[in-house]
């Protein structure tokens, strides 16, 4: 996917003017929704260069709401890869390709979104648990000496800013409810090419949410593999403390500034109840209720 030499870096001229925001970096709107400036280019590059297969494998997340990082390389993070690394260029023996983004379903390539048989795996958290997520990690990056020198200092948010920051959605890759609610409501127009998984669920009920998953995928368990453990061997290695665990997330780097244990938190459900206080669960439920009113999508307590 590398950038055509015509193409022009983003422009940060007239209505992109920067603002901070839910994040460590200044923030500018493409698209409806808000990202950095270099971020903003690899997106564009996303759109423009990439070329959907049938079989390929697309896994959707917001940030900080159970996303794949090096497992998965992310299409609109080309810039942290080392220069001229295309992660699909590696999978050309692989039956399916794999790539991660945070870009809401409008501004996917349209390649994606006309690809008739191309998969799309959109993974959600309960928009408390992933404001609380979210908040733990923007601030350990504020920190960041490293990040201050590419971006400027940016002290640590409180809970109340933060919040500010979230429910006006201003956040990254927000408004959080665009971008939930456009990857929901492809999953109920085309079902067979848009999975719509919740975290909650995951936790609740693995090993019916891991059939779901291989189903949609085309690559179902047979008897023989249920019986044999297959299930639940993946779900092992799979979990949130194995891959915590693991040497590479406890001494690797993600990239030169941030280590991959940095990635890795609780991973537990509702933990937003150990932060957040009552005025500010009362404001969060009200914009939820009111922005997913009528979609059919509900994200229990």
């Amino acid at each position: 996917m590398a950038t055509s030499d015509n193409e022009k870096p983003f422009d940060l001229s007239g209505n992109s003017s920067a603002r901070d925001g839910f994040g460590y970096f200044a923030f500018h709107q493409y698209q409806g929704f808000w990202f950095y400036a270099k971020g903003i280019e690899n997106v564009k590059d996303f759109q423009q260069n990439f070329k959907a297969l049938d079989t390929d494998i697309v896994i959707a997340t917001l940030p900080k709401a159970v996303s794949p990082h090096d497992l998965v390389p992310f299409a609109d993070y080309k810039h942290v890869y080392p220069p001229g690394y295309n992660h699909l260029e590696h999978e050309l023996d692989s039956p399916s390709r794999l790539t991660a983004t945070h870009v809401p379903y409008p501004s996917l390539p349209e390649s994606i979104r006309s690809c008739i048989n191309c998969k799309v795996v959109y993974l959600c958290k309960n928009p408390k648990d992933n404001f609380i997520s979210l908040w733990h990690f923007m601030n350990k990056l504020r920190a960041f000496p490293a990040l201050q020198e590419d971006n400027g200092y940016r002290a640590p948010l409180s809970i109340e800013e933060a919040l500010e920051f979230f429910c006006s959605g201003v956040s990254i890759f927000g408004p959080f409810w665009d971008h939930i609610l456009g990857y929901w409501k492809e999953s109920l127009e085309n079902p067979h090419r848009g999975l719509f998984l919740k975290y909650e669920d995951l936790k609740k009920e693995p090993k019916t949410q891991a059939r779901r998953l291989a189903e949609f995928m085309g690559y179902g368990f047979s008897t023989e593999d249920e019986s044999r453990g297959v299930i639940e061997e993946i779900l092992h290695l799979c979990s949130f403390q194995n891959l915590k665990d693991l040497d590479v997330n406890k001494n690797g780097n993600f990239t030169d500034r941030v280590k991959n244990i940095e990635f890795y938190r609780k991973g537990e459900v509702a933990d937003w109840k150990n932060h957040l206080r009552l005025p500010m669960v009362e404001r969060l439920d009200r914009l939820v209720n009111d922005k997913f009113q009528g979609s059919g999508l509900v994200f229990e307590n």
